[in-house]
C-alpha cells in the first residue's frame, strides 16, 4: 500500500500530495516539465518564473506562439504541471495550436496537460497514461483558464482525482 489507494477510495487528493513546500505553483508560472509559451509582457512581476535570466523573454516585441509541435515518448514525474501550454494566457491571444502529443506518462503531477487559452485549437493526445495524478487535463487553472479540450484517442489512468477540469 502506498496511500494512494485510500485515497482514491475518498475521491480527495489534496494539493499537498502533488506540490512539496516551497515548489511553485503559480497560474502563469508553475513548476513545469515542458512550458510552451509562457512569456508575455502582460504577465505581472510577481507571476514571472523567478528567474532574472528569462526577463528578456517576457519582451513583447519577441513574443510569437508556437505551432506544430510534436511531443513524443516522455516522462513527466514530480512536477506541479507535466506539459503548460500558454500558460502567459495574455489578452493577446496567439496560436499554441496543432500540437500533438503521444506516448506521454504523468506521474505524481498534480495536472499532467494544462491547456491555458482558447487559441490552443487542435491538440491531439493520443495513448497517454496518469498515475498518481491530482487532474489528467485541465482548462481552467493555469494561465487564462479558458483552454479548449484537446482530442483523445487512448490512454491508461490510474490513481487519479479528476481525468478532466474544463
Amino acid at each position: 500500500m502506498d496511500g494512494y489507494e485510500d485515497l482514491a477510495e475518498v475521491g480527495a487528493y489534496p494539493t499537498y500530495t502533488f506540490v512539496a513546500p516551497g515548489v511553485r505553483d503559480n497560474r502563469y508560472s508553475p513548476h513545469c516539465g515542458i512550458a510552451v509559451d509562457p512569456f508575455h509582457t502582460d504577465v505581472s512581476e510577481a507571476n514571472k518564473y523567478p528567474n532574472a535570466n528569462l526577463d528578456g523573454y517576457y519582451d513583447f516585441s519577441l513574443f510569437a506562439a508556437s505551432t506544430q509541435i510534436s511531443f513524443k515518448d516522455v516522462w513527466f514525474k514530480n512536477f506541479v504541471v507535466g506539459i503548460g501550454v500558454s500558460l502567459a494566457g495574455s489578452g493577446t491571444l496567439q496560436n499554441a495550436e496543432n500540437f500533438r502529443f503521444t506516448d506521454l506518462v504523468f506521474e505524481n503531477c498534480k495536472v499532467g496537460l494544462a491547456i491555458c487559452q482558447s487559441q490552443s485549437r487542435n491538440l491531439i493526445v493520443e495513448n497517454i497514461n496518469a498515475l498518481k495524478v491530482k487532474t489528467v487535463i485541465s482548462t481552467i487553472e493555469y494561465g487564462g483558464r479558458n483552454g479548449d479540450c484537446p482530442r483523445i484517442d487512448g490512454g491508461n489512468i490510474k490513481y487519479v482525482q479528476d481525468i478532466f477540469k474544463v
